[in-house]
Order: C-alpha cells, then structure tokens, then sequence
C-alpha cells in the first residue's frame, strides 16, 4: 500500500521502518552552568548577594556581660552607701553616739556590752533601700541610667531601645528587694541572700539579650553606649 503522505521515512536504531528512530527527535542541548555563577534557590528565589543569608542579629546594640554589669553595681553600691551614711547621721547621729557612750562605759566597767539599738540598725537598712531605689529608678527613668553605668559605658532602655519608666526601673531593680528580704531569714538568711546576686549573674550570662530575671519583668534591657 503506498504511503499517502510521501516517502516512507528510513528506519531508526531499532531498523523499523513505521516508527522514527531517535535519531529523528530534535535533540536538545543542555549547558552546564559555569564555575562560580550563583543558581537560584528552589522555587525561583535568587541567592542573597555574597551567597550567605544577612546575620539576624546584624544592627542590634552591642551589650555587656555579667561582669561589666557587677561593676556597674559596685559603683553604685559606694555611691548608695555614702549618701546612706549621710542620712543616717542627721537622723540616728544622736543614738549612735549614745550608744557608743554606753559601749565605752561597758568595756571599762568590764559589764557585757549593749547591743546596737534595734532603731538604728533597721532604720540605716530602711534608709539604704529608700535610697537604692530612688538612687537607680530615678536616674534610670531621667538620665538613661545611674553613675555606675556611666561610668562603665552602659544604658538601660526599653525593648524597643528608648528610656524606661520611673515604674519599670522599680521592677527591674526588684532583685535588691528580693535579697534584702532573703536576709531576714533566721539562721541561714545571709547565707541564702549571697545566692540572688548569683541567679542575677547566671540569667544574665545565659539570656540571648543579656537579661536579669527582673530585667525581663521589666522588659528592659542594658546595652553599651
């Protein structure tokens, strides 16, 4: 039977003469991409330039450790604890010098001595919180932070990087709070009180954001100037 449509085209590989061999496929040609040229990501997103994806934590402040943070804190103390004493003179001078007068007599009479007169020693520890706390509040909320973190290059701030409250530094300074309670503890209270500095070191260290337990209720933050 002749073919309607011409001559019958030759047999491929295989040597039948219906079917086209491969042979009469167009072939197409297929090009391998140069050394170095970047490829696209699966589903059509272009690599990132440099071939590596921009670092997450690429513009966020710098912020100090546990250690530069301690010593921000031992500044403060001095400063807290001299102008405590300050106060405590004009408003315990005159006990203090009276008990001392009778500690004087004790020891010449050979007679046990007094003890400290508890007005005195709670009335320093009331005063010495007092101002701890309007000390570091106050110059936190107003002035981005105390003269311990000025001195050592540091701020506190918000989350979001501007000033906190008066109310937040309160919240954040809480731990101080915590440890003067603890030292109530019969027995064992000054012991247990030395553990709270450390827990504040130890969530410091190992916070993303350099964070104390109380810097994160205060969703605070300290960060280098």
């Amino acid at each position: 039977m002749s073919n309607p449509y011409g001559q019958t085209p030759s047999g491929g590989a295989s040597g039948a003469g219906d079917e086209p061999g491969f042979s009469s496929y167009p072939q197409q040609s297929q090009s391998t991409p140069e050394a170095g040229a970047q490829q696209p990501y699966p589903g059509g997103y272009q690599q990132f330039p440099g071939g590596v994806d921009d670092d997450p934590t690429a513009g966020a402040p710098e912020r100090p450790g546990a250690w530069m943070r301690f010593l921000a804190y031992f500044i403060d103390t001095i400063v807290v604890s001299t102008i405590s004493l300050i106060i405590d003179y004009f408003l315990f001078g005159s006990q203090y010098s009276e008990w001392t007068d009778q500690l004087r007599e004790a020891t010449d009479a050979g007679t046990p001595a007094p003890g400290i007169p508890a007005s005195i020693l709670y009335g320093a520890g009331v005063v010495m919180y007092v101002v701890w706390f309007l000390y570091r509040a106050g110059m936190e909320a107003g002035a981005g932070g105390s003269l311990g973190r000025f001195i050592t290059g540091q701020r506190v701030v918000t989350l979001e990087g501007g000033k906190v409250s008066f109310g937040a530094s309160l919240i954040r300074n809480s731990w101080y709070l915590i440890n003067g309670i603890v030292t109530l503890i019969p027995f064992v209270g000054l012991y247990v009180s030395l553990l709270v500095p450390i827990v504040v070191g130890v969530t410091i260290a190992r916070s993303p954001l350099k964070q104390s337990f109380s810097d994160k209720w205060a969703k605070a933050q300290v960060v280098k100037k």
